[in-house]
C-alpha cells in the first residue's frame, strides 16, 4: 500500500510513515479498504503482553495505537462511512489486579478483559464490566440473551 497517495493531512491524522509497517498503516489501509467495499477486515497489533515494566511497556503500545484508532473512527466518520461500519477492538485477555513479584507487572486473566465497539448506529455508549471470575457477573451474564438482544434494548 502506498500511504503517499493519501493526503498529507490524512496520513498525520493516523500518524501513518511511508514505508514503515505500524498499527496506523494498518488502520488507514482498513478505511480505504472499507471506501472500496471489502466487508470484514482484521487489523492485528501484538506487543500487549506485559509480565514486566507495565507502566512503560503500556505506554508505549498505547501511544502507537490511540491515534491511529481514533484516527480511523473520526476518518470514517468524516466520510459518512462509520454508519455502515462496526468496529469491534478487543484483548485476548485480562490483567489480574495486583502487582507480580518486583517486576511492576501482572498476570494474565483469562476471565475478564477489555473490549469496545463503535459505530454510527448508537446515539449512547454501550458498557458492559462483567467478569465471568465473580459470582455476581455471572448472574447478569446469565440474564443476558445474546448481544443483538442487548443492542436491540439499547
Amino acid at each position: 500500500m502506498d500511504i503517499a497517495r493519501g493526503s498529507h493531512e490524512t496520513v498525520d491524522l493516523y500518524g501513518a510513515v511511508a514505508g514503515k509497517t505500524s498499527i496506523a498503516s494498518s488502520c488507514l489501509l482498513a478505511r480505504r479498504l472499507v471506501e472500496r467495499g471489502v466487508r470484514f477486515e482484521q487489523i492485528f497489533h501484538e506487543a500487549w503482553d506485559h509480565h514486566g515494566d507495565l507502566v512503560s511497556g503500556l505506554k508505549a503500545v498505547c501511544r502507537k495505537t490511540d491515534q491511529a484508532i481514533a484516527a480511523l473512527v473520526e476518518d470514517l466518520k468524516r466520510r459518512g462511512l462509520l454508519d455502515d461500519t462496526l468496529i469491534i477492538w478487543g484483548g485476548e485477555f485480562g490483567r489480574t489486579p495486583m502487582v507480580r513479584g518486583g517486576n511492576n507487572g501482572r498476570d494474565n486473566h483469562p476471565n475478564c478483559f477489555t473490549m469496545w465497539i463503535a459505530d454510527g448506529c448508537h446515539s449512547r455508549p454501550l458498557r458492559i464490566a462483567l467478569p465471568t471470575a465473580w459470582p455476581a457477573a455471572a448472574e447478569a451474564l446469565a440474564r443476558i440473551r445474546s448481544t443483538s438482544t442487548l443492542l436491540a434494548d439499547w
